[in-house]
């Protein structure tokens, strides 16, 4: 139980952060326009984030 209990806690802090608007870092050697992609899929407002669409235009765009 107290794993459990335990769990529940980090669950909870990182809700708390990700209100507080904390997202992770780009990782090592991230092209910025996947970095780019990655934070407009994390807006907080989900009328701002791409659709399924504008995700795979953004993507081919960056492979090409």
């Amino acid at each position: 139980m107290g794993n459990e209990k335990q769990g529940q806690m980090i669950v909870y802090h990182l809700i708390d952060l990700l209100k507080q608007g904390y997202r992770l870092p780009a990782p090592d050697n991230c092209p910025k326009e996947i970095h780019k992609i990655m934070t407009e899929c994390w807006s907080s407002d989900p009328k701002l984030r791409p659709t399924f669409k504008t995700l795979i235009h953004s993507v081919e765009t960056v492979r090409d």
